[in-house]
């Protein structure tokens, strides 16, 4: 009750994707994304030097390291195809609609956690704090074509993406009763 460790990996595949997907697992003749995840946790309440008191009742603190995959696109995306279109209210005919890109894959975003959860005041105040750092890299995008190609935008793996921030919550036990219990909350996050 004072170490936690918990691992896990994913494996997912998506039909959204090209057949020149660049890494990954290949099985079945589908690449697979593989999304590691660990996270671990220190329970410093529970420790034999750390004596009981009434302000301080309970103290994690934690961290973590994941991988996570992201195939929100359009199912066609990677693939060419042609779409119906009317000339002058009179004529039918096909256009290209879309130049399918083969080799998109996924968007992956790699995040590191670290936080403090603590209750305080013989357990009537909760207080949690978190950091997290995270950077995306083959971000899907529309990417802007040419004019000449006939079409304004095609599915790509453009860019890469920086986030990190905090985010404070806490919790406190106005009612305690038998019958009744009551808290109040709030947090905030940048």
């Amino acid at each position: 009750e004072k170490y936690f460790l918990y691992g896990g990996l994913s494996a997912e595949a998506s039909s959204r994707f090209g057949k020149e997907i660049e890494g990954g697992l290949k099985l079945f003749g589908v690449s697979w994304g593989l999304f590691p995840s660990i996270q671990a946790a220190w329970v410093m309440t529970s420790e034999s030097w750390f004596k009981p008191n009434n302000i301080v009742n309970f103290v994690k603190v934690n961290a973590g390291f994941d991988i996570s995959g992201n195939d929100d696109l359009d199912c066609l995306a990677s693939r060419s195809y042609f779409g119906a279109t009317r000339i002058l209210n009179s004529a039918g005919g096909l256009v290209l609609s879309n130049i399918g890109n083969t080799s998109l894959q996924w968007e992956t975003t790699q995040r590191l956690t670290a936080g403090l959860d603590a209750n305080l005041f013989n357990n009537t105040l909760n207080v949690s704090i978190n950091y997290f750092n995270a950077t995306t890299d083959n971000l899907l995008s529309m990417k802007k074509l040419k004019y000449v190609g006939g079409i304004d935008r095609i599915w790509s793996n453009d860019g890469s993406l920086l986030n990190h921030g905090t985010d404070f919550s806490f919790k406190y036990r106005l009612l305690n009763a038998k019958a009744v219990k009551m808290e109040i909350g709030a947090s905030v996050a940048h």
